[in-house]
This record gives C-alpha cells, structure tokens and sequence, in this order.
C-alpha cells in the first residue's frame, strides 16, 4: 500500500450482521459497511468465525485503500474494528476513531446490507 494515493475521504465503518430468519440451523451473515461523503460501500464477508472475519475485513480494507487512496479519517463504534484499523493503519497516518455512528447513515448501512442479502424481485 506505499504507492496508493491520499484520499480525502472520511468513513464511516460498521461491521453489521444479518441473520437468516426463514432456515433453521441458518448462520448470521457479516457484511463491513462503510460510509462516506462521495464513496460507500457494503462488503458480504466469506468468514464466520471472528479471526477469519477480522482477516477478510482487514484484506478488503487495504485493497479498497490501495485502488481508491488511503483515507485520511476512519470513525468506527466497534471495538474490534477500532484495534484492527490502529494497528493496520498506524504507519499511513490515518486517523481512527472511536464514535458512536449517526442513526441515518446506520440505518442506510444496515439497509444496503440488507438489500445484499435479500434482493427485491421485480
């Protein structure tokens, strides 16, 4: 990621579930959702198991940063993102914070995430 370009983007990231309500012995479904004034984006993640979905967040973070630019802000509410994004960010300068995210852009994350897992039918 050295040769990526700065942004000037500031996000909003969540990691989100959903859970398969119509299946029994169904799993939930993680999606990284990410907010920001030009750009977002929601990320169906492979992994259930936390270290994997931390790797698959982590990976998805540095090839989004690496074809998009680095962004010089992220804010986020969870404590496991927060952790991997100082650690994984620390020498690009990008600010990290720990905030409680605004309702709508929640809301909007959760539905994008939502219309991923459940597509409507025309």
């Amino acid at each position: 990621m050295n040769n990526a370009k700065i942004s000037t983007e500031r996000f909003n990231i969540n990691l989100l579930t959903i859970p398969v309500l119509l299946r029994t012995g169904a799993t939930i479904t993680f999606y990284l959702a990410a907010t920001g004034k030009k750009n977002r984006f929601v990320h169906k993640l492979k992994a259930t198991d936390i270290a994997d979905v931390m790797k698959e967040i982590k990976d998805t973070m540095i090839n989004y940063m690496e074809t998009y630019g680095i962004s010089k802000e992220i804010t986020v509410e969870d404590m496991h993102l927060y952790e991997l994004f100082i650690k994984l960010f620390f020498s690009y300068k990008v600010r990290v914070r720990l905030k409680k995210c605004r309702d709508e852009i929640a809301s909007q994350q959760f539905l994008d995430a939502l219309l991923l897992k459940i597509p409507w039918k025309k």
